[in-house]
This record gives C-alpha cells, sequence and structure tokens, in this order.
C-alpha cells in the first residue's frame, strides 16, 4: 500500500494540501460558525523520527445540524513531500453529506470533491489533468470513516473494553467503500490519561488507536509501516522547523488553528501537582505508544455501527461537557 493511503488510514479512527483548489471552490469555514468538539496538533513519526504534523478539528454545527471534520497533514521531502487536506460534512445521524479531499506528493495533485443523495456517492476524481467519475452504491449505515470515534461513541455499546464494533467505512481517499472491524482490547493510562488501546482493521490495514472516553485520539500506529501519529500540546512541537503557512490553514479551517480543545493541551495549562520526591530506587514509568500484542476479538461481542434511527442530541465542546453515548 502507497505511504500516502497508509498515512491517511493511520490517522482514521473517529481518520490534506492543494489549497488553491479549495479556494477555487469556495471551501472554508466561518470563524465561530460551530462548537469544536475537538482540535489538535500531533506529530507525524516514521520509524521513530519527526517528519512532519497533523491538525486536526471536529466540530458540530447547531444551525445545520451536521458534523464537520477539517484535517491537514504535512510531512517533509523525505517522506514523499505529502501534503494532504480533508473537508468532509454528515448529519447529525451521521448520514454522509459531502467532502472534498485533496492531496499533492511528489508534485502528483489529486482532489476528491464527493456528494451524496440517498443511498448513492458521486465523486468527481481528478488526478493532474484526468478526470473521471466514481458512483458507489451504499450499503445501510454507511458512514464517512474520518468520523468513526464518534460514530463508535453514540453506538448501543459506546466505548468499553472487549466490545468489537463491525462497520462500512467510506475512505475518502479513495473515495470507495470499505469493510472494517475496531475491537477495543485495552483499558489504560497514558501520560496520566485514561486510553482504550482499539484495535482498528480496514481495507487490508492493520492500525492502533489510543482513544480517550471522549473518543479523543492521542495517538495512532501502524506497526506494518512504522508510522506514527504523537498528540501534542502545542502547535510549535507539531510543527517544529517543517513550516505552516498561517494564511492557507485561516482559509481551510476558517480560522487559525490553536489546537487547545483536547486533553492533552489542557493538562499542559493546568499548573503542575505537588509531588513527594520518588524513592531513589523507583523507576519512572514511561507511557508508550508501542503497539501491545492485541487480545484476541474471537470471543469479544460484535455491535454493528449504524447512524441513529433518529438525530442524536449534538455534542458540545469537551471543555463543557462530555459527548454522551446514545443507543442505536
Amino acid at each position: 500500500m502507497p505511504l500516502l493511503l497508509k498515512s491517511r488510514l493511520t490517522l482514521r479512527f473517529l481518520s490534506f494540501v492543494l489549497f488553491a483548489a479549495f479556494s477555487a471552490q469556495g471551501i472554508g469555514l466561518k470563524a465561530a460558525s460551530a462548537a469544536i468538539l475537538f482540535e489538535g496538533w500531533s506529530k507525524v513519526l516514521i520509524s521513530g523520527k519527526h517528519v512532519g504534523y497533523v491538525i486536526q478539528r471536529y466540530e458540530f454545527d447547531e444551525k445545520k445540524k451536521e458534523f464537520r471534520a477539517v484535517h491537514f497533514l504535512k510531512t517533509n521531502p523525505e517522506s514523499g513531500g505529502l501534503n494532504e487536506s480533508l473537508v468532509a460534512r454528515s448529519t447529525s445521524a451521521f448520514k454522509p453529506v459531502a467532502y472534498q479531499y485533496t492531496s499533492l506528493a511528489d508534485g502528483k495533485a489529486t482532489l476528491i470533491d464527493a456528494t451524496f443523495k440517498g443511498d448513492k456517492m458521486t465523486a468527481l476524481v481528478t488526478e493532474g489533468k484526468e478526470k473521471k467519475t466514481v458512483t458507489n452504491n451504499l450499503p445501510k449505515g454507511a458512514f464517512l470513516s474520518t468520523f468513526l470515534g464518534y460514530v463508535m461513541l453514540q453506538g448501543k455499546d459506546g466505548l468499553k473494553k472487549g466490545i468489537k464494533y463491525e462497520y462500512d467505512g467510506i475512505l475518502e481517499e479513495a473515495a470507495i467503500v470499505a469493510k472494517g472491524t475496531a475491537y477495543i482490547s485495552e483499558e489504560e493510562v497514558v501520560a496520566g490519561i485514561p486510553v482504550f488501546r482499539i484495535l482498528n482493521t480496514v481495507n487490508g490495514g492493520k492500525f492502533v488507536n489510543l482513544a480517550t472516553h471522549k473518543a479523543e485520539i492521542l495517538g495512532t500506529i501502524s506497526p506494518s509501516a512504522g508510522i506514527q501519529t504523537e498528540l501534542v500540546a502545542t502547535l510549535e512541537e507539531a510543527v517544529a522547523g517543517f513550516g505552516v503557512n498561517t494564511s492557507a490553514l485561516t482559509k481551510l479551517f476558517g480560522s487559525m488553528p490553536k489546537g487547545k480543545e483536547n486533553e492533552i493541551a489542557r493538562r499542559s495549562a493546568m499548573p503542575p501537582p505537588t509531588q513527594k520526591a520518588a524513592p531513589a530506587t523507583q523507576t519512572p514509568q514511561v507511557p508508550s505508544l508501542a503497539p501491545k500484542a492485541p487480545a484476541s476479538p474471537t470471543t469479544a461481542p460484535a455491535a454493528q455501527v449504524a447512524p441513529q434511527a433518529s438525530p442524536p442530541t449534538p455534542p458540545v465542546p469537551p471543555s463543557t461537557a462530555t459527548p454522551a453515548a446514545k443507543g442505536n
């Protein structure tokens, strides 16, 4: 699988740039038009080396009753010089509305502009000077895969250890529908934050995601590709020396993303707690994103992920409330 697709699939849970293409189509968000559920900057690492960054935002538009996801990814020239962006919209019941995906890798550009009507997806795919139209009939309950985390959170079983979710996800970077399985194998603590370790298998790829009880992704791992993302507290830590175009990001997101609406950023802003010195013989434990040996999902109950029969109560930004898990 090409690095381009691996990088996108690694971010899939829940999860990039031809800004000229987006501007030409008028794509962008108005500042403060929706409640931000999650926003964070992440480092991208390949074989442990910092090679780029990702900025992600999830929000809910109360007026339109829509979820919206905006992502941007950049890696250095040695890692393919990827620039990718995604703007995706779904109803409050996670039925797909539309999405626009762009990528620029090694000088080759791809643009996918997809719309949905009933159970049919129509996508105009532009690769360089070539254009084609792709149509797909959607299985019942299919959703844009970038919203997987929130679909699981609001599913009948929510997020808890031992649950296996089977789903039909629309892979935005390929304009196809693929069956996937997300198995919650462990509940652990990373950087002092309780998280679920989720084993996600889709389109032939296997990935590990670390998600909080609010479905905030602290990190993702693709063991076979050696690609990893790690949520960090600040833009500076994620961007490092790779450069960031604030004007272009403002156009894409509707406002310059600060990346403060997440558990890592909130905790970093808190004063450090007073702690007693550890005994001299005690070795401090350092949290790791390294994948564990997966528990067998064969005995775990399966829950079919599907949009709600009726629209769920819109979640509000995690700084004021936790999105509630809803039953199917």
